[in-house]
């Protein structure tokens, strides 16, 4: 059966807290400065709590890949509106930005993260958005790729130096 795409509901908080667990361990896995925190150091609530009120605010959306009555992955999209500072740099502008997209594991690669942001992006759009930002965690090759084929170009580098 295929993923049916929804927005999220109070009852997938702990299949979305293993996705964004799921997510943590690799990406930590990939950090070599060892700045991510791994599993047993992560606070898997606080940060659904927290990511929570944050869509609540920024009137985002959360939307669900769920298959045979499972959550197989899920997108969480803020709205962004510029600052005075910004507007002063560039042209004003709304915008959407993706905080997270996770599809679990074994769902990879079968074309659940493409759909999944194709439901966020046309959220942004009828929220009056005029682009849309995500950030990659640089040594996530493999997300970077599926970034830029889905249409997002390298915008911004945030460079890390280690000062002890």
């Amino acid at each position: 059966m295929e993923a049916v795409i929804r927005e999220y509901r109070p009852s997938d908080r702990e299949s979305i807290k293993s996705c964004i667990k799921e997510l943590q361990e690799y990406v930590s896995d990939l950090d070599t400065l060892k700045r991510t925190r791994d599993l047993p150091a992560f606070n898997g609530d606080a940060y659904i709590d927290c990511t929570l009120k944050r869509v609540e605010k920024c009137s985002g959306n959360i939307f669900v890949a769920e298959e045979d009555g499972r959550i197989a992955g899920c997108i969480v999209g803020i709205i962004s509106e510029q600052n005075e500072i910004d507007s002063l740099e560039s042209y004003p502008s709304k915008s959407g930005s993706i905080l997270e997209l996770i599809v679990t594991s074994e769902h990879r690669k079968s074309g659940l993260g493409t759909r999944l942001m194709q439901a966020m992006e046309e959220y942004f759009r009828t929220q009056g958005c005029t682009c849309a930002f995500v950030d990659c965690f640089a040594p996530n090759i493999s997300a970077h790729e599926f970034y830029v084929r889905a249409g997002y170009i390298d915008r911004m580098h945030l460079m890390l130096k280690l000062l002890s």
